[in-house]
């Protein structure tokens, strides 16, 4: 891959690790337990220095992104099935599953996966702790929106 398209700077996003931070639940996303097993699906944490919340936006010629977690160096994908509720997860295999859209939302981002076409969510709009993500056809809920903030994990990024 060409570094020059990961540092890019697109909707706020760089080539350094970044919190995702979802705009109705105001907590980040992590694996579930911090795991870095392939199949880990995704849940919302109150914000720390873990790295296992820490994702890096990866460009991609097509106009796209693998989404790749910080801890475990794997890629944020979904499953064969294309309905609502799925949970998406990790896995160390990018293919046209792990590929992801960025969609700018006043202010804040949707993050749509090209393969099923829908969008990252919470499941039921749910704000509690260890509340999993979801795939779900794209609306206007807050709980689909999304913002970056610098990593507040204490691991630093080389320069490129």
């Amino acid at each position: 891959m060409d570094s020059n398209k990961n540092i890019t700077i697109k909707y706020g996003m760089k080539n350094d690790f970044q919190q995702l931070i979802n705009r109705k639940s105001k907590k980040c996303t992590d694996t579930l337990f911090g795991s870095t097993d392939n199949n880990t699906p995704l849940i919302q944490y109150p914000c720390a220095s873990a790295t296992s919340m820490d994702w890096q936006f990866q460009y991609q010629s097509d106009g796209s992104y693998y989404i790749v977690n910080r801890k475990s160096n794997k890629y944020l994908t979904v499953g064969y099935n294309t309905f609502d509720w799925f949970e998406p997860y990790i896995t160390s295999y990018p293919d046209a599953r792990a590929k992801w859209q960025v969609i700018p939302a006043s202010g804040y981002i949707k993050i749509k996966n090209q393969y099923s076409g829908k969008c990252l969510d919470l499941r039921m709009g749910d704000t509690a702790n260890w509340t999993r993500l979801i795939q779900y056809t794209c609306t206007n809920a807050d709980s689909m929106n999304w913002i970056f903030t610098k990593s507040i994990s204490p691991v630093f990024s080389l320069p490129i």
